[in-house]
């Protein structure tokens, strides 16, 4: 579902965050970008600013996150995510959004 001449979509893009539970929504990170700190769907087209992400940026990161298994590694594990979705964090969300999401028992 790629909609634009470039083939990318803003998922593709290094400077996007993910939501850790709405998998196709996320946060533009990129300050430059006309849609800094605004939601995105993952399949939009990206903006004049977009940068792929790619494994060797990604690499700087102590901590990634997986977007295929829903969980942070170390960076010295990433060959166990090849192929999965791997992105720089996830989109810090507030303690009500944490207390609504976790699954546990009332």
């Amino acid at each position: 579902m790629r909609n634009n001449n470039r083939g990318y979509v803003c998922s593709d893009c290094l400077y996007w965050s993910p939501y850790p539970l709405i998998s196709d929504f996320g946060i533009c990170e990129n300050t430059e970008s006309y849609n800094y700190n605004r939601g995105c769907i993952a399949y939009q087209k990206p903006c004049e600013f977009f940068t792929p992400r790619g494994i060797n940026k990604l690499t700087d990161e102590e901590f990634l996150w997986c977007q295929e298994c829903k969980e942070y590694f170390h960076r010295s594990y990433i060959y166990m995510h090849i192929g999965h979705r791997i992105y720089n964090k996830i989109v810090a969300t507030d303690v009500e959004f944490n207390v609504e999401s976790t699954f546990a028992g009332d």
